[in-house]
């Protein structure tokens, strides 16, 4: 509900529209909002790439709240906190979406898990992961 935008922004004197959105939002509104809506189809697109917003994964998770997000900190930041996000997506059936693009904005992760999970057998992936990289060497 776009009308509940500014219910986030927590009341600070200090904060001006200039102000960065994410340091201005209060996630613990965010997840309540999202806790009350009755849509069953409960999305979370996280395109930030922000620590603090990765802590909230496990708890919207439990909560049934799906999330999509192109973000590494949570999948490759903390193990501790990976098994956790894992576990509270097993328990609870939300979907985690998350892939990050390497190798000419291929989307890897979901090709390998597909072929995977298909019965195929990979024995090497070989490639250039990054045209920046390839470029400084």
């Amino acid at each position: 509900d776009m009308d509940k935008i500014s219910d986030l922004l927590i009341d600070d004197e200090t904060c001006t529209r200039t102000d960065n959105f994410l340091t201005n939002t209060d996630m613990n509104k965010v997840t309540e909002i999202m806790e009350q809506d009755v849509n069953p189809n409960r999305v979370i697109i996280d395109c930030t790439n922000n620590e603090g917003v990765a802590e909230f994964y496990e708890e919207w998770l439990s909560k049934g709240i799906n999330i999509i997000s192109p973000s590494p900190n949570a999948a490759a930041g903390d193990l501790t906190r990976f098994k956790s996000i894992c576990e509270a997506q097993a328990l609870s059936g939300a979907n985690w979406q998350y892939e990050s693009s390497v190798g000419s904005a291929l989307p890897i992760i979901t090709t390998i898990r597909d072929l995977y999970e298909t019965g195929d057998t990979i024995y090497r992936i070989q490639g250039c992961v990054s045209g920046t990289m390839a470029f400084i060497l």
